[in-house]
């Protein structure tokens, strides 16, 4: 099951794989996408490759599924988020008003802030702006309402709490993607931008826990990349016929396990629900759960 495959290219691409390298296939593929547009697109690419999927709207629509995989790359960091800014030793929130010639930042009181470590926010200054994001709780309920048994894989950028909100990140993790260039003005002309933010990995990871399931391991994308040993087989194979194809599958491959380009900032978060907490082996020395912490 995949959720939020924008093209569905990656579901397809693991399917294929699969289809490689696997004793079994799945006996169901399940593609959820809220997006009635998006969803034609990749029915059109799913039919294309061959690749029978059931599509829906919403995870709710499921239910009682048995020994389930799930995965999603960059999804959670697409859900709104509400904003607040630290000022007279109060937690205001961030709303946008309009100033007249266009939207801008107000501030109101804030019935119901965030859980965030107390020992973080006093070293606060006045200022301090950063974001939270309500729909961790709601997606992660839905996901443990939607199966009995399985394992759900996240991949997204983002950090442990004690990292999202220290001091030093002054500005939170809130942007915006215009053509392909990023930028912190999330408010000028409105629809023509891709708002963004981080992913607390300690927030979604508690809220999981409310909801069920237990986190098996949270590591960069880098170290599980790096130590899974189809990457290694794959690269071998690339290395072996050095051509122009070749060279630029890894490339690719550098910028997403190498620290200095997707290695690092994105994260892996393996979550299981009701199954035993337990990844492979050979990912245990890289497993930084202990960091975020849950309780």
């Amino acid at each position: 099951m995949e959720q939020g495959g924008g093209s569905g290219r990656l579901l397809c691409g693991v399917i294929h794989a699969l289809e490689r390298t696997a004793d079994r296939l799945p006996t169901s593929i399940v593609a959820i996408e809220a997006s009635e547009l998006m969803r034609e697109r990749q029915h059109a690419l799913y039919q294309h490759e061959g690749i029978d999927v059931r599509q829906l709207a919403d995870i709710h629509e499921l239910e009682g599924q048995e020994n389930c995989i799930m995965f999603c790359n960059e999804l959670p960091d697409a859900f709104p988020v509400r904003c607040f800014i630290w000022h007279d030793q109060a937690m205001l929130e961030r709303g946008v008003v309009w100033a007249g010639d266009g939207f801008a930042w107000g501030v109101q009181p804030l019935a119901d802030p965030p859980a965030i470590d107390p020992a973080l926010i006093q070293a606060w200054e006045d200022g301090y702006a950063s974001e939270w994001n309500p729909g961790l709780s709601t997606w992660q309920s839905g996901i443990a309402g939607c199966m009995h048994r399985g394992y759900i894989l996240s991949v997204d950028y983002g950090y442990a709490g004690s990292e999202y909100y220290r001091p030093q990140r002054r500005e939170g993790t809130l942007l915006a993607h215009v053509r392909h260039q990023a930028t912190d003005d999330v408010l000028s002309e409105p629809g023509s931008r891709d708002i963004t933010a981080y992913v607390d990995f300690t927030a979604m990871g508690r809220a999981g826990m409310q909801a069920g399931m237990d986190v098996c391991c949270w590591m960069s994308q880098g170290a599980w990349l790096a130590q899974s040993p189809s990457v290694q087989k794959h690269i071998r194979q690339l290395a072996a016929t050095p051509d122009a194809k070749s060279l630029q599958e890894m490339a690719s491959g550098r910028r997403m396990i190498m620290p200095q380009g997707m290695g690092e900032l994105f994260k892996l978060c393996v979550q299981s629900q009701n199954i035993p907490a337990e990844g492979p082996s050979y990912l245990v020395q890289f497993n930084r759960a202990e960091a975020l912490p849950l309780t």
